[in-house]
């Protein structure tokens, strides 16, 4: 174990056996050696915790964290808060990594400073096929700096929203600002901590390496049933939305950025309600109600709402 890691690797962990040995060990193997790999275990009722402890006896930069099950945003916070390492990142449990990571983005970190560094990502299997167009877009990550303004990026690049695990994160970046997942989104969890965190970096880094490999739609997840679920995807989604401008207007950035985020909620939840399934009588409630959120916060709601 090294006693001052450069990144942390936060991997949440639920019931995922089957998958788990692919990541774990892509992290082991990592060419850069001086890091550590945090585990939480959220409350796995199959052989999950049982793999992660044969793991950390043949790896003592493993750290094995069993808790009662409450949710990836918990978990991951979990893992945040004893990491030591300068830089944090985040993988989930059932995708895996090159074993160049971490040495790719220590060079680039060395080189640029960056607080965030977005990089690129495969899907797999390859024979999931009816992969939708934005997903393929957003794990292509074009080549650019961001130094003024970085919450520009979230409405610039595509890549920039909604995961975490193509980010590096600089850990003070997140201690002095305080920034957490929220316990209480339970979908969409990422995209919100874009919207908190980009707006505090000095500098963002995208490079068009692939470095992640995410497992696309896992039919035997409990989350990938739950997205099913149109009522409550849109709760969540407001719920998001609310966040979201609470906090961008107590950053002060807000009245700045009126017309992007207005365009960004369009697609973010009107879309969503247009294609729920939900009676015209419903949709057309949830559209008064964002529509109260808009008028709030000075946003052109009466303009979105198709």
């Amino acid at each position: 174990m090294f006693e001052n890691p450069i990144f942390s690797v936060i991997v949440p962990v639920y019931n995922v056996e089957k998958y788990l040995e692919p990541c774990i060990k892509s992290l082991m193997n990592q060419t850069f050696k001086n890091i550590e790999i945090i585990c939480i275990n959220d409350g796995s009722t199959d052989n999950s915790l049982s793999l992660l402890n044969n793991y950390r006896k043949i790896d003592d930069r493993i750290t094995v964290i069993n808790k009662v099950n409450e949710g990836v945003s918990v978990a991951r916070n979990e893992g945040v808060k004893i990491a030591r390492g300068r830089y944090i990142l985040f993988a989930d449990a059932d995708d895996f990594v090159e074993n160049n990571l971490c040495e790719k983005l220590f060079e680039e970190l060395e080189l640029t400073k960056a607080d965030i560094v977005v990089y690129g990502a495969n899907i797999f299997p390859q024979k999931v096929v009816d992969y939708e167009e934005w997903l393929l877009d957003t794990l292509k990550v074009q080549e650019v700096i961001y130094t003024n303004d970085c919450e520009r990026a979230l409405f610039k690049e595509k890549s920039a929203k909604p995961f975490v695990w193509n980010k590096c994160y600089k850990k003070d970046l997140l201690y002095k600002n305080n920034i957490w997942f929220h316990k209480d989104i339970k979908l969409g969890e990422d995209n919100l901590f874009q919207f908190m965190v980009f707006p505090k970096a000095d500098k963002i880094v995208f490079i068009e390496d692939v470095l992640y490999n995410y497992r696309c739609a896992r039919e035997d997840s409990a989350m990938y049933r739950r997205r099913n679920d149109s009522e409550w995807k849109i709760q969540m989604h407001i719920e998001i939305i609310k966040n979201v401008l609470a906090s961008w207007q107590e950053y002060g950035i807000l009245k700045r950025y009126t017309n992007e985020l207005s365009t960004w909620c369009k697609y973010f939840v009107v879309k969503e309600i247009e294609k729920s399934g939900l009676s015209t009588i419903e949709q057309n409630k949830l559209n008064k109600y964002i529509e109260t959120i808009f008028n709030r916060y000075g946003l052109r709601g009466n303009e979105i709402i198709c």
